[in-house]
């Protein structure tokens, strides 16, 4: 019984390199939640700018750039918020519904909410070095709306 309490090898390795990267004062850096908790509004709206303009202009869609607030808790932090950018699509023949499925099914899959008939991609929740593909899954997306 002592056993099933006992905490293993990965276990312990895992704790000391995150425990590692705060002692360096390298959380921010090493640890991807981190990074996204730390992220400033402005970095968020800039990047989601940056993802706006990769799409370009795509007459079946309108793709805005907006504030908002982030759910970041849970059973530790519930309802704790944080500000955010979001990237917000309606297409002319799409509904919510559908143009967020076929963001989620794609081959690269894009996963956002939905919100006043318009499907929200929150910049906080995505690695930056996921950008270029965001936008690239939301152009092709745009452009095949058979």
């Amino acid at each position: 019984m002592v056993g099933a309490v006992r905490v293993g090898k990965l276990t312990l390795a895992a704790l000391s390199a995150t425990l590692d990267s705060y002692l360096r004062d390298c959380a921010e850096e090493e640890i991807p939640t981190i990074a996204m908790l730390a992220a400033t509004q402005e970095d968020l709206s800039e990047r989601a700018d940056s993802i706006r303009n990769e799409v370009g202009n795509i007459a079946s869609l309108s793709i805005d750039v907006e504030q908002d607030m982030a759910p970041v808790g849970g059973g530790t932090l519930p309802g704790a918020e944080l500000p955010t950018a979001v990237v917000s699509l309606r297409h002319g023949s799409l509904s919510a519904e559908e143009l967020s499925q076929r963001l989620r099914l794609g081959s690269i899959r894009v996963f956002g909410r939905i919100q006043q008939d318009r499907v929200l991609i929150d910049l906080r929740s995505i690695d930056p070095d996921d950008d270029s593909r965001v936008a690239l899954t939301i152009r092709v997306v745009a452009e095949s709306n058979a």
